[in-house]
């Protein structure tokens, strides 16, 4: 009987060993599979599940997913990112070769990816300040008396009147005026063609400096030669605008006294004013001469200006830290004021 008991212990022996047996096959198989796939012993199908050593080469190259780096020849990892390569297709390849990179619709809408056409726009942030409406300084013009005398009539006679180049703005009385065109009348009298020799270059060099001497004395070129025309002295000298503006101070009234060189009048053209901005420095640093501005004035609410930046400031203002910027607005109606905010 003992030998029944061996028989069926070989036989539990045996069923307990065969599924080892099978693993061992199968271990031993993959094993002998995986070195001929690396010795190159049969060619790989179109997509592997290694990828880790160096794969063999397929038709289209490997490519990262990511874009990282161009295609190549065999399997692995990207060197940028270690995500493991993938078979390149068609479009992939030449997206790669090209820098671009193409997704279809699906992948797209999963991705939550969203396309604008290209276009031109300009860039950088957006700078938003309030400043004040100032003059144009480059075109303001003050008008003084050139003469000691006495403000006889003012034609220009309150602050805001609108004045044209050559408008007589002001009627000067003035002795020192009178006795200085009675000069130049005498210097011009007596035939100065006529006379030649020492006598004639006296009376020619007189002439000149009388004649300069009613130019500083405030009067026009056109007002000496209509004097020369009429040869009768005034002892009144009209003040006429230097330029067409607004009068924007009057700083005399009629019957009182100026002196040399004290003011009368300030003008101003206002077809174009300035607008003045204070701006933090890190603000000012991205602002560049010539950039275009748009304004909103206060008491134009809702229209839009623009204008043009001209000046930043090469200094920031110590008492408050910040750096000036002047924008010039045109002002062709006039309907912008000084002192007006605008943002």
């Amino acid at each position: 009987m003992w030998w029944r008991g061996l028989k069926l212990c070989g036989r539990v022996l045996l069923v307990c060993l065969q599924p080892l047996v099978w693993l061992g096959f199968l271990a031993c198989s993959i094993f002998l599979l995986g070195v001929a796939q690396q010795r190159g012993w049969f060619p790989v199908s179109g997509i592997s599940g290694g990828g880790h050593g160096g794969g063999t080469a397929v038709a289209g190259g490997w490519i990262c997913p990511m874009m990282c780096t161009a295609a190549v020849q065999r399997a692995g990892r990207c060197p940028v990112c270690a995500m493991e390569l993938v078979p390149a297709t068609g479009s992939v390849q030449g997206a790669a070769v090209s820098g671009s990179v193409q997704i279809d619709a699906a992948a797209r809408r999963v991705a939550n990816i969203q396309t604008v056409p290209v276009g031109l726009a300009t860039g950088g942030r957006v700078v938003r300040a309030v400043g004040r409406l100032d003059y144009d300084e480059g075109t303001r013009r003050t008008l003084s008396a050139r003469v000691d005398g006495r403000i006889e009539k003012l034609f220009a006679d309150y602050t805001g009147v609108v004045v044209q180049a050559g408008d007589c703005l002001a009627i000067v009385y003035s002795p020192l005026l009178y006795a200085a065109q009675v000069e130049f009348l005498l210097a011009r009298g007596g035939g100065v063609a006529a006379e030649s020799g020492a006598a004639g270059s006296v009376r020619g060099s007189l002439y000149e400096s009388s004649r300069r001497r009613l130019l500083e004395l405030g009067m026009t070129e056109q007002q000496v030669e209509q004097l020369e025309v009429d040869g009768e002295a005034s002892s009144r000298l009209e003040l006429v605008a230097p330029i067409s503006g607004t009068v924007v101070e009057k700083l005399a009234v009629e019957g009182q006294y100026v002196k040399e060189g004290e003011a009368v009048f300030q003008l101003a053209d206002l077809s174009a004013v300035w607008l003045i901005l204070e701006l933090f420095p890190e603000e000012a640093a991205g602002v560049r001469f010539g950039q275009r501005v748009q304004v909103e004035v206060q008491s134009l609410p809702g229209r839009g200006i623009e204008g043009r930046v001209v000046f930043v400031a090469p200094r920031v203002t110590p008492e408050t830290r910040t750096v000036g910027v002047r924008v010039v607005l045109p002002n062709p109606e006039s309907e912008l004021r000084i002192g007006d905010y605008a943002r």
